[in-house]
């Protein structure tokens, strides 16, 4: 079950990596996700930036796409996708 900073990587394509902003047990089993996705010119999500070197399925430079977050419920997130390791 997904809890607050688990990071998940999702089924189906474009196989995204997700983060749980939200802590499911304080909201009823609700969960606030954001995804990572590449960062190119064109992006609007530049508050944070990741590198390779801050999470190891990184390749190249990347952000959190706040603007894309969803909502959904700990158990429907953990049907579509599976658990990735941990940043270094």
């Amino acid at each position: 079950m997904p809890v607050l900073g688990t990071t998940l990587r999702c089924n189906l394509s474009p196989r995204h990596i997700w983060v749980v902003l939200t802590d499911p047990a304080r909201t009823g089993g609700d969960v606030l996700l954001a995804n990572l996705t590449s960062l190119t010119d064109d992006c609007v999500d530049d508050a944070c930036v990741l590198e390779p070197a801050d999470f190891a399925l990184l390749t190249h430079k990347t952000t959190v796409a706040y603007s894309r977050c969803q909502v959904g419920t700990a158990a429907s997130w953990a049907n579509l996708s599976k658990p990735v390791p941990s940043p270094r």
